[in-house]
């Protein structure tokens, strides 16, 4: 079952750096420090689009160095054959779950494709917000959807198209709500639950135009070394 609140205690800064001062716990605190890049690339709301970039990337080019590492280690540490099946279970065990690798593989290719369409205005800049990329937002607009049938009707069901339709409502609605309420001279405003965080970052197009990924990327990864 999925634990969210316990990875982001065991991720924590104060985690870290405990692991981080024993030389014997280095290999937990780079796993760690990997679970901590995911959550701040695409959970947290007030990470800026930089961020994003880097500690998903660092992320990816870790786990692409360690799953060759784990082969060189397994053969040059073992007296058996290396095809045997103890040494193939070693190695699996060692490493991420192959569709845990893929996904992250996937999802960085894909934020860094939603930047690229956002910087050449084929996609608005509310896309950036990665932390609605989950399941718990497609349930959560398939149920506004249902809501939007009125409450004098009892149809609840709908077509495909009557699906797009009430989701581009429902986009306008989200717009508004991005924007403060605020259009104009008029001010709209929105119930909130007390759980929600407040501390989302506003995205710009105007500083994604300027940003060159092809010579950011490499100095900012120089300039912030994680491990």
């Amino acid at each position: 079952r999925q634990n969210f609140p316990c990875c982001r205690r065991i991720s924590s800064d104060n985690v870290l750096n405990l692991l981080n001062k024993n030389e014997n716990f280095k290999g937990t605190y780079v796993y760690l420090s990997l679970l901590r890049s995911i959550i701040i690339g695409f959970i947290e709301k007030s990470s800026t689009i930089e961020e994003r970039l880097y500690h998903i990337w660092t992320v990816v080019f870790t786990c692409r160095l360690w799953w060759p590492w784990i082969h060189y280690w397994a053969i040059k540490n073992s007296s058996n054959n290396d095809n045997s099946e103890s040494v193939k279970q070693v190695k699996s065990n060692s490493f991420i779950t192959k569709p845990t690798f893929w996904c992250i593989e996937i999802n960085a290719h894909t934020l860094l494709y939603i930047i690229l369409l956002v910087i050449k205005n084929k996609l608005p800049v509310d896309a950036l917000s990665t932390y609605l990329f989950n399941s718990q937002t497609c349930e959560n607009t398939f149920r506004i959807a249902r809501a939007l049938s009125g409450p004098y009707s009892s149809i609840t069901n709908f077509t495909v198209k009557s699906f797009i339709n009430r989701c581009e409502k429902i986009s306008i609605i989200n717009s508004i709500k991005t924007q403060g309420g605020q259009i104009g001279d008029y001010q709209f405003k929105f119930p909130q639950h007390h759980k929600h965080d407040k501390e989302v970052h506003v995205y710009s197009v105007n500083p994604l135009k300027q940003l060159n990924l092809t010579l950011w990327l490499p100095a900012f990864f120089c300039e912030n070394q994680s491990f």
